[in-house]
C-alpha cells in the first residue's frame, strides 16, 4: 500500500507544512497518478514563485 506525503511552502512568509494525504493506493501507478493532480506552483509575473505544493509517494507498513 502507497500513500501521498504533500509538502506545502510559501516562499512569501517562508513556512512549510507537511502532511499525508488521507487515500491509500494498491500500486505505484494509482499513486503517482493521484500525486500528479497535487504538484502545483503559483508565480508572479517576474515568475518567482509564490507557493508551491509538491509530492511524494511512500510505502505504508502495517504491524498485523
Amino acid at each position: 500500500m502507497y500513500k501521498i506525503l504533500v509538502t506545502e511552502v510559501n516562499h512569501l512568509t517562508g513556512k512549510k507544512s507537511e502532511w499525508i494525504y488521507r487515500n491509500t493506493y494498491k500500486t505505484t501507478q494509482a499513486a503517482e497518478k493521484a500525486a500528479y493532480a497535487f504538484n502545483y506552483t503559483c508565480k508572479a509575473y517576474d515568475n518567482t514563485a509564490k507557493y508551491s505544493r509538491s509530492t511524494r509517494i511512500i510505502k505504508e507498513f502495517s504491524y498485523v
